[in-house]
């Protein structure tokens, strides 16, 4: 089983959240890994708690494979609280981030009823 550590910002926090996407989107470049801030609602609402009380923040950061995600302190350079990567396959990425979570979860949730789409086969 993984273990989390952390020695740096603030440890005390409690908070644990965990979410479709997180704070940051990972990609690997050859110069190392890029982190780049995310925008959106959740990380409006959520990361400004996080950043004043510490805690973990685990979500898929974007990338696809097979190695271990990442466990990173944020915001890069004052590690108030860690991002805690989970890596998707590609089966993962299109059965579910693409099918299930996009194409019917987000358009169901914000009231865009005519865009969920079926994930049943045609005639059942």
């Amino acid at each position: 089983m993984a273990q989390l550590s952390f020695s740096g910002g603030k440890t005390g926090g409690r908070l644990l959240v965990v979410s479709n996407r997180g704070a940051c989107t990972l990609r690997q470049t050859p110069g190392g890994l890029e982190i780049i801030p995310a925008v959106s609602g959740l990380v409006s609402a959520v990361e400004p708690i996080l950043r004043r009380e510490g805690g973990i923040w685990v979500a898929w950061g974007g990338r696809c494979g097979q190695e271990p995600g990442h466990l990173l302190p944020l915001p890069e350079g004052e590690s108030k609280y860690l991002f805690a990567e989970v890596v998707l396959s590609s089966e993962e990425i299109k059965g579910f981030y693409d099918g299930f979570s996009n194409s019917i979860m987000w358009p169901l949730c914000h009231g865009f009823l005519e865009k969920v789409q079926s994930a049943l086969p045609p005639g059942q």
